[in-house]
């Protein structure tokens, strides 16, 4: 028999499509993946399909019907932020969106914006990561709605998760707890070589989303993240220091700092519990040499903007 579509469910009429079928199905009813976007499949050179995009200057979304974790690490390697979309009223038809931003909004973390009172507002709070990919995805769905967080997406960031925090390609996931060990902020993220990208996050308590972008900041100082890629722009990620620039200079970059090996991604003094106080992390970033401490970021910094950064 062969093999199905990640997106098929038993009760669907899909369930008898192979994945070359659902290509053709998809091209016929959506003229748009027909006609405008980039149809990515297992057997491509994606680093020659980055490069087409750039030259030919094409559409920020490809599109494929492949979910299998170790494509969308492959993806993730080349600098594609892949989401996923529902293209049938009825019965789902999951396919996936990597997207190549023509602008990117990216920042050296040491460059953060951290200012005089985020130690004071972080006094309250713990930070982790990689302790509970689950929470923080139920977080992001629970403020979001399902966005682009469908099953075949999280099923692959699960596998790769779980499988790949020694790879060059790995899922993340950083929390942000209260006093009572509540879940109270989280992102999910990618870390590829020495790049790590904000995917999308959440937050529940007033403040708890700026605690958690200001210890994240410091944490990628201390793992030794070069560069801190937030997707497309937003006010609340220049306010923090980001900048954008273009698609070819990403990549340009991106291809570099993916060769570096893999950071340490583990929070220094965490114990065996994952735990750090927060304030602690943000303190020690502050008084590190060419922090971005000179330039504070309002108290106000996102409103808690732990949002979807694709």
């Amino acid at each position: 028999m062969a093999a199905q579509p990640a997106f098929a469910k038993e009760s669907s009429p899909w369930l008898q499509y192979t994945h070359k079928d659902m290509e053709e199905l998809v091209k016929q009813q959506l003229s748009v993946f027909r006609n405008e976007r980039v149809l990515l499949q297992l057997e491509d050179n994606l680093e020659d399909k980055v490069d087409q995009i750039i030259e030919e200057g094409k559409s920020e979304f490809c599109w494929s019907v492949h979910f299998a974790p170790g494509f969308l690490a492959r993806l993730f390697f080349e600098g594609f932020l892949p989401i996923c979309t529902n293209v049938a009223a009825h019965d789902p038809i999951w396919v996936l969106l990597p997207k190549l931003h023509r602008r990117r909004c990216v920042m050296h973390p040491s460059e953060a914006r951290i200012g005089k009172g985020a130690a004071k507002r972080c006094k309250n709070f713990m930070f982790s990561v990689d302790r509970d990919l689950d929470a923080v995805v139920a977080g992001c769905v629970e403020q979001h709605g399902q966005s682009w967080l469908y099953p075949p997406i999280i099923r692959a960031f699960t596998l790769l998760h779980r499988s790949g925090r020694c790879e060059t390609v790995a899922i993340r996931s950083v929390e942000v707890w209260d006093e009572d060990g509540s879940l109270v902020a989280g992102e999910i993220g990618v870390t590829v070589g020495a790049v790590y990208t904000s995917l999308t996050g959440f937050y529940r308590v007033s403040g708890s989303g700026s605690v958690q972008l200001c210890a994240l900041a410091a944490h990628l100082v201390a793992a030794g993240v070069q560069m801190w890629d937030f997707g497309m722009s937003m006010a609340y990620k220049t306010e923090l220091g980001a900048a954008t620039i273009g698609r070819a200079e990403f990549v340009r970059r991106f291809r570099e700092l993916r060769q570096v090996a893999a950071v340490p991604f583990l929070v220094p003094g965490a114990g065996d519990s994952g735990l750090v106080r927060a304030r602690d992390l943000v303190k020690a970033a502050r008084a590190a040499p060419g922090s971005g401490q000179a330039a504070p970021a309002s108290p106000t910094l996102a409103a808690d903007a732990c949002v979807a950064t694709n």
